[in-house]
């Protein structure tokens, strides 16, 4: 499959999707569907992961040198590509499922995140939010917030996934509306104002929105929101 790998190397996700629609399934679960979706982890062609893993790809396969995907994923703070990864696994409560593991290796990662060199900040705190929602676990809206303020960036993926999770409770918390409102006047800090503003927003776009799917389907279909992003509201 060269020229399908090297379609995936370069970015080119329309030529990927074209020569997969001329692929039969079979071949996607051996060696070189393992090959693709490493070389499109790697490439954070985080939409081409998701197609390779619908079309049969065995995510438990390691790569090379026995890298887990998922650990790896989670350990880069890979949001997107995690997700990715996950549309396709089963429950995530099992005591051994790949949720639990990814869950354990981004709070180890976040323990350690002084190491990592200066640039883009990896998305752990976005990873822990997701897992712990689809776990069960519902952090308060302070403590999203907090994991959002962290780097107090509204193009990062920890300030969105905050944003979605409490997104994902409108009709279930009715004093977050309340909360979101004094957090959008709190004179004391202008990041604290941009979180809340955003989270009325998202407030607003979850009051209106429809059934959603689960972790395990698709990330292209999400919860109605002001962006487009993965699925999955933890109560949905």
């Amino acid at each position: 499959m060269p020229p399908l790998l090297a379609a995936v190397e370069r970015g080119d996700d329309r030529t990927v999707f074209d020569l997969l629609d001329e692929v039969p399934e079979d071949e996607l679960t051996g060696d070189d569907g393992v090959t693709l979706l490493a070389a499109a982890a790697y490439a954070g062609r985080h939409e081409v992961v998701s197609r390779l893993v619908e079309d049969g790809v065995d995510v438990t396969r390691p790569w090379a040198a026995g890298l887990d995907p998922v650990t790896w994923a989670a350990e880069r703070g890979a949001y997107w590509v995690l997700n990715s990864l996950l549309i396709r696994s089963g429950d995530p409560l099992s005591a051994d499922s790949p949720h639990r593991r990814a869950l354990r290796v981004a709070q180890a990662a976040i323990d350690s995140e002084a190491a990592w060199v200066p640039g883009p900040p990896p998305a752990h705190r976005a990873i822990v939010s997701r897992l712990e929602a689809a776990l069960g676990i519902h952090r308060s809206p302070d403590e999203l917030m907090a994991r959002a303020l962290v780097h107090a960036r509204p193009d990062h993926d920890d300030w969105f996934e905050s944003l979605h999770q409490l997104g994902c409770r409108v009709g279930t918390d009715q004093e977050l509306f309340q909360w979101a409102c004094a957090v959008a006047g709190d004179p004391s800090s202008l990041a604290r104002r941009r979180f809340g503003l955003e989270a009325l927003k998202f407030l607003g776009f979850g009051m209106t929105r429809r059934p959603t799917r689960s972790w395990r389907e698709s990330p292209s279909r999400s919860c109605r929101s002001p962006r487009r992003r993965p699925s999955s509201c933890a109560r949905c």
